[in-house]
């Protein structure tokens, strides 16, 4: 090999190990950034106002107030909006916030909204109404029985209904369930996905088993907890998990979620549920710890623990020099593509960072979630662009005054949860 040659070699070399050092210094910059942001939820934030009752009043009568005045609108999104503001008014030991609830539920049942909502719809009033129940019950709180033999009638109902998810029909929750969990094989793997109907009738079940522990039941829904908490669905990736990771790689609505563009689809097929779908395990999983012995609610305490870090570190994306706002990732696993929605349009990047403002993830009851709070709320009130930019739920252009007045309501609930999820310890 002549001289040439080697100075050639050496160079290309010394060019490889360099591009490695440098590309390995920008991961651990970045690693660094988001490990420092991370830190800082760490620490106890003292320069918050005092908590001002005032100021919550007036909140919550543009909220929740108005929402239990108007059972016969939709409850599509009330029963997600109002979880915070329930466990709050208990938190705080209101009597006047928690007979709002008892009057609300003692009438939602019958309303024309429950009547007509779809089965989703059904499932997260059916889980409010059972979390409210175990509130009482656990602050010895004197409520109306017959909120109790409604909420489990219609928790049996909706057990008990057949379904049919592409052609594969159960006999009711149980088969579905069953089959899910089951080793037989699907031409579609997504057909094996977990659903949030399902889990929110088994946490609602939890939260009613604790004074009905002869429920025969109550006893078999809150079966299976375990199983849909098991090494078989929650996969640890390194020191983080994901509930069933790659179930969804062949859901249509998936195709896009770790592409950068809707010109190509995914690249990847170890793909993760989205963001807001998921956003409802941190209640789920307290509620689950309401059936299960000590041991388990231990493992599940880890699960909410290690999702809080996780959540915090990965899926988190901090303000910067262009955004003021925090939003988040997509996708669980950190992919943050496109989610199909209906009329085939989509979610884009960024577009369902709500998630963080509705204060779902406050049940994970860690101190850097409560501490993460205080900084989201700090940045309130947010700009019309600002809420535009993280939910195209929001109408872009406002042609009546019933939109723009849902609108409102919803940025309200917004501020208002954060509020409160920044200030109150929502779970002992």
């Amino acid at each position: 090999m002549n001289k040439r040659n080697i100075i050639k070699i050496t160079c290309f070399v010394i060019f490889v190990v360099l591009y490695f050092i440098l590309c390995s210094y920008n991961v651990s910059l970045k690693h660094k950034k988001q490990n420092d942001e991370y830190n800082k939820l760490t620490k106890s934030m003292q320069q918050m106002p005092k908590f001002d009752y005032n100021y919550l009043a007036g909140l919550w009568d543009k909220t929740v107030t108005k929402t239990m005045n108007s059972p016969d609108k939709s409850i599509d999104n009330q029963a997600e909006l109002l979880s915070v503001p329930l466990y709050s008014a208990f938190s705080m030991g209101n009597l006047n916030y928690i007979n709002q609830f008892k009057t609300y539920f003692q009438k939602v049942y019958d309303s024309n909204a429950y009547e007509i909502a779809n089965k989703q719809a059904k499932c997260n009033v059916i889980f409010l109404s059972s979390c409210f129940i175990n509130l009482c019950e656990k602050n010895n709180i004197d409520y109306n029985h017959t909120i109790k033999e409604k909420t489990l009638k219609e928790l049996l109902s909706i057990y008990n209904q057949s379904n049919s998810y592409n052609y594969i029909s159960f006999k009711n929750m149980k088969e579905s369930i069953q089959f899910k969990l089951s080793d037989q094989s699907v031409h579609y793997k997504h057909l094996k996905a977990v659903n949030n109907e399902e889990l929110l009738i088994v946490a609602a079940a939890a939260n009613l088993y604790p004074s009905n522990k002869n429920s025969v039941s109550l006893q078999e829904i809150v079966s299976f907890i375990e199983p849909l908490a098991s090494k078989e669905t929650i996969v640890y990736l390194n020191d983080y998990w994901l509930y069933q990771p790659g179930i969804r790689y062949d859901n249509p609505n998936y195709a896009y979620s770790n592409a950068d563009s809707l010109n190509k689809t995914n690249v990847k097929i170890d793909i993760a549920q989205d963001i807001m779908s998921f956003s409802r395990m941190p209640i789920i999983l307290q509620s689950m710890k309401q059936a299960v012995d000590q041991d388990y609610k231990e493992y599940i305490n880890k699960l909410l623990k290690d999702l809080s870090k996780h959540y915090l570190r990965d899926l988190i994306v901090y303000p910067g020099d262009t955004d003021r706002i925090f939003k988040t990732k997509n996708f669980m696993n950190g992919d943050n593509g496109y989610l199909k929605a209906a009329n085939h349009q989509f979610f884009r990047p960024f577009e369902l960072s709500t998630n963080i403002y509705f204060g779902a993830w406050a049940f994970l009851n860690t101190d850097e979630i409560k501490n993460f709070y205080t900084y989201v709320y700090s940045l309130f009130p947010l700009k019309e662009n600002e809420v535009l930019s993280i939910n195209t739920g929001i109408t872009k252009s406002k042609t009546t005054q019933e939109t723009t007045n849902s609108d409102q309501l919803l940025k309200d609930y917004m501020e208002l949860n954060c509020y409160l999820a920044a200030y109150l310890d929502l779970l002992p």
